[in-house]
């Protein structure tokens, strides 16, 4: 996941991306996002992993997917200088987070 993750914030923000369109950035990630799933499902079958642990992997890679793609989104929403939309969706995803973490103990 981080070697295809490109660091498309900082390239959308940079003053010669502020002309390209927002969907091809978009489309970059979730091509790059599956490319990276996909890459992780090889290695656990090229290393025989077994079915519980190639589905751990598989889940942590989703999750840091979506991480991913709303990155995207966050840099949209940076570039168009609305930082206060950027920090309300992280400490609701934070929240989140912790609930879905401790949900399963409770």
């Amino acid at each position: 996941m981080m070697l295809t993750n490109m660091q498309l914030r900082s390239v959308m923000n940079s003053a010669g991306a502020q002309k390209a369109d927002f969907g091809n950035f978009l489309s970059l990630r979730l091509l790059m996002t599956i490319l990276a799933l996909v890459i992780a499902f090889v290695v656990t079958q090229l290393l025989h992993y077994g079915r519980e642990l190639t589905e751990v992997v598989l889940m942590s890679g989703c999750a840091y997917g979506i991480e991913t793609i709303s990155d995207v989104f966050y840099a949209r929403l940076q570039l168009h200088d609305r930082m206060a939309e950027i920090a309300k969706s992280m400490m609701i995803r934070a929240l989140l987070s912790v609930l879905g973490w401790a949900s399963p103990s409770i």
